[in-house]
């Protein structure tokens, strides 16, 4: 009996621990709590160019999207981090890298993974949010959305001069440091921790929480004319918490900033201003302070607000100074109704201003190539023959369509000449020419050491990611076929491809024979997409 009643109760301990570890974990372990689970989410950005080149580095970080409805892997940065901006205000079309940074025990690697960018608000706000397709294993960030304090400790996190998963560590200088950045004013975090280039995108988190409170975004320094660029230590500004948030809410509302503006310029209050105003004293005293109106732009004066008016509440919170005015209009959304309560001619009045929207999307940077038919085609986004004046029994590659999978994976490489620096080449030194990303195989160049240099790229096999090979012989159609059943079961292509390079030592005529330092093979993954004509 005493030993069935031991069963009992053993199974009745079993049974109340397997419902205790199934319990859900605790609202904190979703999100870092130490600086290991922290780097977790913090990722290098690549950004490259069109010709295949990487022309930047910064940072981001992954963050919960839980609140705002949305599920997935969202990431954010800084939009000049994620985009070029040319001279002319355009944004310049680039593939963006994600590299992530995994550890498990002693071991540790590297993930690569593509991003889209789903939304961006150039600078003064400087924002970008971007989406891959994979974190699983890594903690989000929390947004801290309560004001920062000065002397918090915080870390800053990123990859400064590209040299990843590093840490600063520091204090918040000032919470909400008013400044201007481009052509607008806006408010920051400031920050004494080491800020560098690269930095630029990452989280600066809460020493204790690792919250994020805010994104590492400037340097505060100076250029001189003698072209030395004086940078000052310990003077960083971050994007702050609230304004991420907002980006996030304007995503969901709309897919795109909203830039309200209540059309009017203030100043702080005085002590004169209250005397020739005949402001309420205690009002003034007791932290309502106010903005004195200077000045209301035409297209604004139907919402009643004047000159001379004294602003001192907005939807019910103090404004006392210019800080904090911007940091309402931050969080305002050009959809909504704000309350103004003013002082006017020794009375108070309440009016419901709706702002104006000054938001203007910056154009996509027109493609460099004049052919519109050039750009995409097919599922896989390049051409072969099996008939051309290469000295070779096997496909060539004969176009790349521009902005393909297959282009960004410079699947036809072409050998430009490169610039002499005035000084000939000495005799049997042979000089490469620089290597860029092509559309078309090019005609034969002549060589730096005053010969001819021709490439060309053939496909050795095929096969995709499930380890299905493509069999017989290898054409356009069989490609695309094979591409069409890789596409329908989620599977890359796998292309093996030789790219051969061949040199000739007469300028005219002359044997054509391999450069081998030159040749080489290549294996590169192509995920099948319905391209497009234009």
């Amino acid at each position: 009996m005493k030993s069935r009643h031991f069963i009992l109760s053993f199974i009745f301990l079993l049974c109340n621990s397997f419902a205790f570890a199934s319990e859900p974990a605790p609202e904190n372990n979703r999100y870092p709590q130490n600086v290991e689970e922290a780097l977790a989410a913090t990722y290098k950005i690549l950004r490259i160019d069109k010709h295949g080149n990487g022309s930047g580095v910064g940072s981001g970080w992954l963050v919960d999207v839980s609140a705002y409805g949305l599920s997935g892997c969202y990431i954010v940065s800084n939009d000049h981090v994620a985009t070029t901006e040319t001279k002319d205000g355009k944004r310049e079309i680039a593939r963006i890298q994600v590299v992530q940074y995994k550890t498990s025990g002693n071991r540790s690697w590297q993930e690569t993974h593509l991003a889209t960018v789903v939304y961006r608000d150039a600078p003064p706000v400087d924002i970008a949010i971007l989406k891959i397709d994979n974190c699983d294993g890594v903690k989000p960030f929390k947004l801290r959305l309560n004001a920062a304090k000065s002397g918090m400790d915080v870390y800053a996190l990123g990859s400064p001069h590209g040299l990843e998963q590093t840490v600063t560590k520091g204090i918040v200088s000032y919470p909400s440091r008013l400044t201007n950045y481009g052509r607008k004013p806006q408010v920051y975090v400031q920050t004494d921790v080491d800020i560098n280039p690269g930095n630029s995108g990452g989280p600066l988190v809460h020493a204790e929480t690792f919250e994020v409170i805010a994104m590492n975004t400037l340097i505060h320094g100076r250029s001189l004319n003698v072209g030395v660029n004086v940078i000052s230590t310990g003077i960083g500004f971050s994007v702050r918490a609230v304004n991420i948030n907002r980006a996030f809410k304007d995503y969901v509302a709309a897919g795109q900033p909203s830039h309200p503006s209540f059309g009017f310029m203030s100043e702080p209050m005085s002590d004169d201003y209250v005397s020739l105003l005949g402001y309420p004293t205690r009002l003034y005293n007791d932290g309502c302070r106010g903005m004195y109106v200077k000045k209301v732009l035409s297209y604004m004066s139907q919402n009643g607000l004047k000159e001379d008016d004294v602003l001192f509440a907005v939807n019910g919170n103090c404004i006392n100074t210019s800080e904090g005015l911007f940091s309402f209009l931050e969080s305002t959304n050009a959809l909504e109704v704000s309350v103004f309560q003013v002082w006017r001619e020794r009375r108070f009045l309440t009016l419901h201003v709706q702002p104006k929207e000054t938001y203007k999307p910056r154009p996509l940077e027109d493609l460099p190539y004049s052919d519109a038919e050039m750009r995409y085609a097919g599922l896989l986004g390049f051409e072969i023959s099996q008939s051309t004046d290469y000295p070779t029994d096997r496909p060539v590659i004969t176009r790349v369509y521009a902005y393909s999978d297959a282009f960004w994976n410079q699947m036809l490489w072409v050998y430009k000449k490169p610039k002499m620096s005035g000084l000939l080449p000495q005799r049997g030194v042979k000089i490469k020419p620089n290597l860029s990303n092509g559309i078309e195989n090019v005609r034969p160049i002549i060589s730096p050491d005053g010969g001819r240099l021709m490439s060309f790229h053939e496909i050795e096999s095929v096969m995709d990611t499930s380890g299905r090979k493509l069999l017989g012989l290898i054409t356009q159609q069989s490609l695309e076929g094979f591409a069409k059943v890789a596409k329908q079961g989620g599977y890359k292509i796998v292309i093996k491809t030789r790219f051969v390079v061949l040199r000739s030592s007469g300028f005219i005529s002359g044997n054509w024979s391999e450069d081998e330092d030159l040749s080489r093979s290549r294996t590169v993954f192509i995920e099948p997409k319905a391209y497009q004509l234009h």
